[in-house]
C-alpha cells in the first residue's frame, strides 16, 4: 500500500497521515490499482501463511492433518473474513455458528464463497475463552458436515497451542 499511496499522495504522506485532505484524496487513485494492490498484498499473506504452515510441518510440530488447517488451501480470490485478536467470549467469536445450515450456504456459495480465518489465544487463565476457541476448532474439524465445510474454509491457526 505504501507504494501506491506514494505514486498518489506524494512521499511525504505518511508524516501527514492525520491531514484529512491527504485521504480525500483517496477517491483518485483509480480503483484497479487499488485492486491490484489489494490482491497483490492477500496473496503475499497467503503465501506467508504457507511457508510458516509449511514449516511447521517440516519440524514436525504439527500433525499432518492439521497442515490443511493452516491454510494450504486459502484461495486469494475468496472472500475471507478474518479474526484475528484475543479470544474473550464477550467478543462472541463463535456467534458465526448460530445457523450453521446458513454458514454452510455461505461457505459453500458457488458464486460468492467465503473463508474464514480464526487467529489469536485466550488468556490463559480464562478458561471460559479457551473453550470457545476449542469449540471453533472442533466445530471446523467436525465430520458431520461431510465435506460441506473443509477444515480450509474455516481455518483456525494451529499457533495456538490446541
Amino acid at each position: 500500500m505504501e507504494l501506491l499511496f506514494n505514486k498518489f499522495f506524494g512521499s511525504g504522506w505518511l508524516e501527514n497521515h492525520d491531514n484529512p485532505v491527504i485521504w480525500e484524496m483517496i477517491e483518485k487513485i483509480p480503483d484497479e490499482d487499488l485492486w491490484k494492490t489489494h490482491y497483490w498484498l492477500k496473496i503475499k499473506l497467503i503465501d506467508a501463511i504457507r511457508e510458516r504452515t509449511r514449516l511447521r510441518w517440516a519440524e514436525d510440530r504439527v500433525s499432518p492433518s492439521l497442515v490443511v488447517a493452516g491454510g494450504t488451501l486459502l484461495d486469494p480470490s475468496v472472500l475471507t473474513l478474518g479474526f484475528a485478536r484475543r479470544f474473550a467470549t464477550y467478543k462472541r467469536a463463535d456467534l458465526i455458528f448460530n445457523d450453521l445450515e446458513r454458514l454452510k450456504r455461505m461457505l459453500n456459495d458457488r458464486w460468492r464463497p467465503i473463508q474464514i480465518i480464526f487467529a489469536g489465544k485466550a488468556h490463559p487463565a480464562d478458561d471460559p475463552a479457551k473453550r470457545v476457541l476449542q469449540q471453533i476448532f472442533n466445530a471446523a474439524r467436525d465430520p458431520r458436515w461431510e465435506g460441506a465445510l473443509p477444515l480450509w474454509k474455516i481455518m483456525v491457526n494451529d499457533w495456538l497451542n490446541i
